[in-house]
């Protein structure tokens, strides 16, 4: 999925159910990519859902529903990356291509995909941004109200005066 995402990049994902997935929404989902092969998870972008008709072939930017598609995503540019296709999705179903078209196994392979696979999707960069500013001010509220309870702590033992000598310290020999 590079360039928007880099190996080892942590993700906020929010759960989705198969209804809220939407054209253009980067999902993790969990399939076997063929017949017999174990069950895994995928990160790759929603092209198309059930209904649309999506293709492409050569060096031209995918057609959805007749139209070309806007990815300012893709890696380098690359619109397409090994192989044309033509198909309709059926109802249901999702397809999904990575943003690193030469470098990506997906729907041109697969075929569609079922939408109660989808676990959960990726969070906007705006929302993630929201988010981390949130956890900070959430986190600097919490590093006043210690220092305000340490200030507290701090200025009760100040007023206690301090412990008398006993008589027999006070005097020397």
């Amino acid at each position: 999925m590079e360039p928007t995402y880099r190996p080892g990049q942590a993700l906020v994902l929010t759960a989705v159910e198969p209804g809220e997935v939407r054209r253009g929404d980067v999902v993790v989902f969990r399939s076997s990519p063929a017949p017999g092969e174990p069950v895994s998870s995928h990160l790759k972008r929603v092209i198309a859902l059930g209904g649309d008709r999506v293709s492409q072939c050569g060096d031209q930017p995918v057609q959805l529903n007749g139209a070309p598609l806007a990815e300012p995503y893709l890696e380098g540019g690359e619109v397409n990356g090994f192989r044309c296709f033509d198909t309709t999705v059926p109802d249901g179903q999702m397809f999904v291509m990575g943003d690193h078209r030469a470098n990506s196994l997906d729907s041109r392979v697969w075929g569609a995909v079922p939408l109660d696979t989808v676990k959960a999707r990726d969070v906007p960069s705006t929302v993630r941004a929201l988010v981390a500013v949130g956890a900070a001010g959430v986190l600097g509220l919490l590093f006043v109200v210690v220092a305000a309870i340490l200030g507290v702590i701090a200025a009760r033992r100040r007023r206690t005066a301090p412990a008398a000598y006993p008589q027999w310290a006070a005097t020397g020999p």
